[in-house]
């Protein structure tokens, strides 16, 4: 691909303006190595300077250190003036005649120069002082002088030309009138160009020479270099120029050109020229258009008679005349769209402009991918993809949508030279048209065509192909497909139908054949026509001949060999045997084939002259012998024949290359060859060598002689099956080799040491900040006798000393490094390893102090920090809590309480805290009297009971309270009143507990009624004592008055009314106990009744 760029370039000088107002610099290959002609073409102001019979051109190369000028000389004829432009008006005599009208010349340099050197980086540069100072883009131009340059890559491209420009840079245009410029830009190896716009420049003095970007006033600048309304834009692949100016100017244009390869897409070359556009007041605009006559009257053509065009319905190509001429540049195949008579677009392939002068033509010619079809097809301008339609030569673009049409006429004729006889036996039929035929008006299915034979039976087409020339869907050649077919009555008649297609078949200006039309008659043998060939006779080192009796669709195949069936059914079988071959091909009852053919294998003499032969300039020559006694032979020497040498035996009297043909009377021969060498003398060397154990390595010789034996021993012992100029290594020792050639030999000797190779590992290590630093061990341990070095480094800085292994407990995580070394006579191998050590802060972990508590209190809580990633695993007394992860837990049980704390980087810490559960302390409470419950009591009782533990043992402190209130701090209390007595201890531990007690109220007194009246009336009914119920023991006995016991209960419930006993007075005893004492009351009473 190419990229072409246009600039200028000045730097601060004096001296006289030479008023250049363009040029280019460029090069071409003449076809001689290294070759080139190199072209500066200097347009001038005719206001300025004269110019020069010759200029000087820079060529340099940096990588090559070449700096050298070349003189290009003024070509005759050089420095005519250029044709005024036609876009403004005539201005009378220009400076160059005389006059004042604005005026210029150009002149072409050329010399040709063979490049020194193939260099990557040439370049041509060219410096000539100074502008015109009516330049109105730049700052100070009369000030500056213009710079051009090539460049050239001969190393990598040595036949490359560089682009050349055919459009004069040089021109005048107006103010407010759209202007195109195009620079005719041409490669001539077809390599892509592209284009940008780069600040003009001047360069220094000098050879090479610098160069230097000018100023611009502003607002322009290098890529917006014309005062304009839409700015100045190029289009990168064509290289045309736009811009609507609206201010009278003289602006420069600087543009760059880059040549890229057309298939790697590298770049070639850089090629820079530079522009001046004169803009005027007043323009003269023409429009381009279509000549008058082929606007009026379209684009006739007649095929197959006279007119204006004449092509063949095949043709793709036509041309067309534009007015006034357009630029060539301007031309692309988007510019143009042709629709076809149905108005089906009919793609353009090219177009391009005819007989190009100063880069303009009126002629343009135009190919589209179809053939023209008859009728009036139309063609049309569009804008293309490089934004812009024809170009004339003031820059006008032609009208979009300007409409020329293409009327073609068919008068030609159809020819058809069909198959003009097939076997009795077909299935196709095949068809040349002496023109193109449109494929796609071939019915696929074979419609199109009727074939009947001499009766008028109809013999079924059952498909037809067509196949397109060059892509395109017209041919010449298609094929009718018919169903297999035998025994038919010739001759054949071929009729074209309307097919499927709803047409007939039609040529490439859609001209179809008429219905019904006869386009050929085929004659049909009345057997198969089986052709095997001539007789052969082969020699049996040959390849083996195949014989083919043809395809024929669904015959049989019949082989024979001396008149004995092969039970081959094929169509093609090997002739490997001499003898006579006969094949019968049957496509039915009466449609066969025969043929015959005789095979003859001789066999060829077999020769063996032996292995090739070398000698030493003593030895004798060998006798070779060609065997075969009573053939007849030919000797040769390097391809030539041997006078007279034509016997079984030869001697040879030289070296070289001898063969021997042997022939044994028939037209085989054998041969061979065997090569001669003769060496006046041998010579070998071997260098010693080291090298490293576990590698596969080989002792090369090197000799000069060719064609010698070689034979090698290791510290005296010959090496079996090693005879080339090279040999494995399989340890250290004196390795010899010898090569023999004849009576002549030569020797060489190598010592080869072994050194071990050593072998490190180290992997990468990622732990925890509190794990042990790691000591790194690469895994090697030097043989003894090795001069062993442990090269340790951490982040490419030393460490350690040359010890095999490396605490790194002082370096902590970096990057390690290990280089073993083992070197023996100044040869070394070595092994290298490297590792990363990253180490991850653990998780801190903390459960506090242990913890002490009594039995019912709250379980304790053990928690420790969390974080993000963090997992948890508790164990109580070593044993892991199933369903306790979090980072914190309840301890309900004794014991040793562990956490282990994992992070997101796998690290893990760990804490204990012990967990002790003390028993409460148990106090029991009882009386004096040991009792421990409901104990009865009488407030007028003495000693009132006294409330204390059963056991006081590591019991601190005491807390007793009655019905709620603090009662006393004593180990023990004296019951004052009746109710809930509670004391609360704590113990040594701190452990607290509490016991109750309930003193009930006791009757401190009974009372006993002394008469009994069972009359039911309610009163003294039955024996009563007062507040004997509350006494919890009670038992009462009645005697009468001789001491009788009458009645007696225990308990008694205050229930006994007299029984049956008769009226009179009774003695009882009453025995009670209320919990405090025991007491027995005696008396009397009267039952009365």
């Amino acid at each position: 691909m190419a990229l072409c760029l246009i600039g200028i370039m000045l730097k601060p000088e004096t001296g006289n303006a030479s008023h250049i107002a363009a040029g280019d610099l460029s090069y071409t290959y003449t076809g001689s190595p290294n070759t080139f002609l190199i072209t500066l073409r200097l347009y001038r102001d005719c206001a300025g300077v004269t110019m020069s019979t010759s200029e000087s051109v820079c060529y340099s190369s940096a990588t090559c250190n070449i700096n050298q000028t070349l003189t290009v000389n003024l070509l005759p004829g050089s420095g005519q003036e250029i044709p005024p432009t036609p876009c403004v008006p005539a201005q009378g005599p220009s400076t160059c005649s005389g006059g004042t009208a604005y005026g210029v010349q150009e002149y072409i340099y050329q010399a040709v120069l063979v490049m020194p050197a193939q260099c990557q980086d040439w370049k041509f540069q060219w410096e000539v002082c100074c502008r015109n100072g009516n330049i109105t883009n730049l700052v100070n131009p009369d000030s500056y002088g213009m710079y051009l340059e090539a460049t050239m890559n001969n190393l990598d491209y040595p036949t490359n030309s560089s682009p050349y420009f055919n459009t004069i840079p040089v021109t005048q245009f107006c103010v407010n009138n759209q202007f195109y410029f195009d620079q005719g830009a041409v490669d001539p190896d077809n390599d892509s160009l592209q284009f940008s716009l780069i600040a003009a420049q001047d360069a220094s003095f000098g050879c090479p020479m610098t160069a230097t970007s000018l100023a611009y006033n502003s607002p322009l600048s290098g890529s917006n270099p014309v005062a304009s309304v839409n700015g100045t834009t190029i289009n990168q692949y064509t290289g045309v120029i736009s811009f609507l100016p609206n201010v009278i100017q003289t602006p420069v244009i600087a543009i760059r050109c880059y040549e890229y390869d057309r298939t790697t897409g590298l770049l070639k070359s850089i090629v820079k020229r530079e522009l001046q556009i004169n803009i005027v007041a007043t323009c003269i605009i023409s429009t381009p258009g279509f000549d008058s006559t082929l606007a009026a009257n379209g684009l006739n053509i007649v095929v197959g008679g006279t007119g204006v065009g004449n092509v063949s319905c095949n043709d793709t190509v036509f041309y067309i005349v534009v007015d006034p001429p357009v630029q060539c540049g301007s031309i692309v195949p988007s510019d143009i769209r042709v629709l076809d008579p149905n108005g089906v677009p009919n793609p353009v392939v090219s177009a391009t402009g005819v007989n190009c002068v100063n880069g303009l033509t009126d002629s343009i010619r135009v190919s589209v991918l179809n053939p023209i079809q008859g009728g009036t097809s139309s063609l049309f301008t569009k804008i293309g993809n490089d934004g812009n339609t024809f170009l004339s030569e003031c820059g006008s673009p032609m009208n979009e949508f300007d409409t020329l049409f293409i009327n073609l006429y068919d008068s030609s004729t159809y020819a058809f030279n069909l198959t003009d006889t097939l076997d009795c036996s077909f299935d196709q039929i095949n068809i040349t048209s002496n023109q193109l035929i449109d494929c796609f008006s071939v019915a696929a299915d074979g419609s199109d065509f009727i074939v009947v034979d001499a009766n008028g039976v109809n013999i079924p087409v059952t498909g037809a192909t067509c196949a397109g020339v060059n892509g395109s869907h017209f041919g010449t050649q298609f094929v009718l497909t018919t169903a297999p077919t035998s025994n038919v009555t010739g001759p054949l008649t071929v009729i074209v139908q309307t097919g499927s297609d709803l047409n007939t078949m039609a040529n490439g200006c859609g001209t179809l054949v008429l219905t019904n039309d006869t386009i050929g008659t085929i004659y049909v043998r009345s057997q198969l026509d089986i052709d095997l060939g001539s007789d052969l006779t082969v020699c049996s080192s040959d390849p083996t001949p195949q014989l083919d009796a043809g395809f024929f669709a669904g015959a049989t195949y019949d082989w024979t060999l001396n008149g004995t069936s092969l039970g081959q059914n094929i169509q093609t079988i090997p002739a490997n045997t001499t003898g006579q071959y006969i094949v019968t091909v049957q496509s039915s009852a009466t449609c066969t084939g025969t043929d015959t053919v005789q095979v003859n294998i001789i066999a060829a003499p077999a020769v063996n002259l032996g292995n090739d032969v070398h000698l030493c300039a003593t030895d004798p020559f060998p006798t070779l012998d060609a065997g075969n006694p009573g053939a007849t032979y030919q000797w040769y020497q390097n391809n030539t024949a041997i006078a007279g040498a034509t016997s079984q035996q030869y001697t040879p009297t030289a070296a070289g290359t001898y063969f021997v043909e042997v022939s044994i009377g028939a037209s085989c021969l054998g041969r061979d060859t065997v090569e001669v060498t003769v060496e006046q003398q041998l010579s070998i060397t071997m260098s010693d060598l080291s090298y490293c154990s576990g590698n596969a390595v080989t002792l090369q010789s090197n000799s000069p002689n060719t064609g010698v034996n070689y034979s090698w021993t290791l510290n005296g012992t010959p090496i079996a099956g090693q005879n080339g100029n090279s040999v494995p290594v399989t340890g250290s020792g004196v390795y010899v080799v010898t090569i023999t050639a004849g009576s002549c030999s030569a020797n060489a000797t190598a010592n080869v040491t072994e050194v071990e190779q050593p072998s490190a590992t180290l992997n990468n290590i990622s732990q925890c900040d509190n794990a042990t630093a790691p000591v790194l061990d690469p895994g090697y341990t030097p043989a003894a006798g090795n001069n062993t070095v442990f090269s340790w480094t951490f982040n490419g800085t030393g460490v350690g000393g040359n010890d095999p292994t490396l605490n790194t407990a002082a370096t902590g995580a970096g990057n390690y490094a290990v280089t073993i070394t083992n070197t023996i006579n100044g040869y070394s191998c070595t092994a290298n390893a490297s590792m990363s050590l990253t180490i991850n802060a653990a998780p801190a972990v903390g459960l506090g102090n242990d913890i002490t508590q009594c039995m019912g209190d709250n379980p304790a809580t053990l928690a420790t920090a969390n974080g993000t990633g963090y997992t948890f695993e508790w164990t109580l007394n070593g044993n892991v809590i199933g369903d306790a992860t979090d980072s914190s837990i309840t301890a309900t049980s004794a014991g040793t309480y562990a956490v282990i704390v994992t992070n997101a980087n796998g690290c893990t810490s760990t804490d204990n805290a012990v967990v002790s559960i003390n028993a409460l302390p148990t106090p029991l409470i009882q009386d004096d009297m040991q009792r421990q419950d409901s104990i009865p009591f009488c407030v007028t009782q003495n000693p009132a009971p006294v409330l204390a533990l059963v056991n006081n043992a590591f019991i601190q402190s005491y807390q007793w309270t009655l019905n709620g209130d603090n009662l006393s701090t004593n180990s023990n209390v004296t019951v004052a009143a009746v109710g809930e007595y509670q004391v609360t201890v704590i113990d040594s531990n701190g452990c607290r507990n509490s016991d109750v007690i309930q003193i009930i109220e006791a009757p401190c007194e009974v009372e006993i009624y002394n008469v009994i009246t069972p009359n039911n009336d309610g009163k003294n009914d039955v024996f009563e004592v007062k507040n004997l119920m509350d006494f919890p023991v009670r038992k009462l006995t009645v005697f009468n008055r001789w001491g009788k016991k009458v009645y007696s209960a225990n308990p008694y419930n205050n229930d006994w009314d007299g029984g049956n006993l008769a009226a009179g007075v009774y003695y009882f005893i009453l025995e009670y106990d209320n919990g405090i004492k025991f007491e027995t009351k005696k008396g009397s009473f009267n039952l009365i009744r």
